[in-house]
């Protein structure tokens, strides 16, 4: 495999990410405003387990890299490794505020899954971090498929 087709695969899942990513935050924002239409459940549902499919692959790697001692880890997805250790340094900053960096995995995957009004002024706020997070990576897949423009 070529580094370009690797950057081009990166690119098309972190595009799926940030679909669901901005679909979910959408549906929560229209139910949060009181909106009868907050999108197409099936739609929403999809993006839901899209999110949740990727905290599957995410969480346990955050585990390993965080239980390593050098956090080095082998055989992981370079660009979902590199996206995890972003992802701590961003925690270990602080303050923190976002509830995407004090949340435990367990208790996000909860939000993306709840209706509750609390819970989804949480949601909004974890989606808003998590894909500001993804699109920095995704710039760097964008360079590595067209070049440096």
């Amino acid at each position: 495999m070529t580094s370009d087709w690797l950057a081009a695969a990166n690119f098309e899942q972190t595009h799926e990410l940030v679909s669901a990513i901005n679909t979910l935050s959408i549906h929560a924002k229209l139910a949060l405003a009181g909106a009868a239409n907050t999108g197409d459940p099936a739609e929403v549902e999809l993006a839901r387990s899209r999110l949740l499919a990727f905290l599957d692959r995410f969480g346990p790697l955050l585990q390993d890299i965080e239980s390593s001692p050098d956090g080095t880890i082998v055989g992981a997805d370079p660009r979902l490794r590199d996206l995890a250790t972003q992802f701590l340094s961003a925690k270990r900053s602080l303050p923190q505020r976002s509830p995407l960096y004090t949340l435990s995995l367990p208790a996000l995957r909860r939000v993306i899954q709840s209706e509750r009004p609390e819970n989804l002024r949480e949601l909004v706020a974890c989606l808003r971090d998590l894909r500001l997070l993804v699109e920095q990576q995704a710039y760097a897949d964008v360079i590595g498929i067209l070049g440096d423009v």
